[in-house]
């Protein structure tokens, strides 16, 4: 019965990370990507889309067109850059603008002849989300003022009072072919 139950628990487990969309990074929005394009999953796909890449893709002619343009390939990540950051009165970030490539190489291939194959670009917004410490908060005094004052220059330990959510979006695919 035991052994029943962590069988049932793992497979659980599988299934619920399986359906999880990571859009906290560029890297993993477009992971996110190519696994909803491999699944034929649509509604997925579109969730990782924006703006131009969007409008192009976030259909099903548009996925067919990507789908068709990665038969037969292996694909992996390549360089990803920010080009663009917008940060608010505290100097946090809250929007990055990034190019990333996706390398290719024919399946089955041996040898290492991956090649850039497109081009991504991808948009990162960043919220904070302000908590305010416990009663008794085990190590400093907690100073609101010092903390969520624009333009200053915060203490290190204010980050201890906001929660931080990232996501990302493809805003354009452009094939380098």
């Amino acid at each position: 019965m035991k052994k029943q139950i962590g069988i049932l628990a793992l497979c659980a487990t599988i299934l619920g990370l399986a359906a999880c969309n990571d859009l906290s990074s560029p890297q993993a929005t477009i992971g996110t990507a190519y696994q909803a394009l491999k699944s034929n999953h649509l509604k997925d796909f579109v969730e990782t889309l924006k703006d131009k890449a969007l409008e192009k893709y976030g259909n099903s002619a548009g996925m067919s067109e990507l789908q068709n343009l990665l038969a037969g390939l292996d694909v992996k990540p390549g360089r990803t850059e920010m080009t663009d950051e917008k940060l608010d009165p505290m100097r946090r970030p809250i929007l990055r603008n990034y190019q990333a490539e996706v390398l290719v190489k024919k399946t089955g291939e041996k040898t290492d002849p991956w090649r850039p194959f497109l081009q991504m670009k991808v948009e990162c917004q960043t919220s904070y989300m302000q908590s305010f410490p416990q009663r008794n908060f085990p190590h400093r005094p907690w100073d609101p003022d010092e903390c969520w004052l624009p333009g200053g220059n915060p203490p290190a330990y204010c980050s201890d009072y906001y929660s931080e959510h990232t996501w990302c979006q493809i805003t354009q695919i452009d094939p380098v072919y």
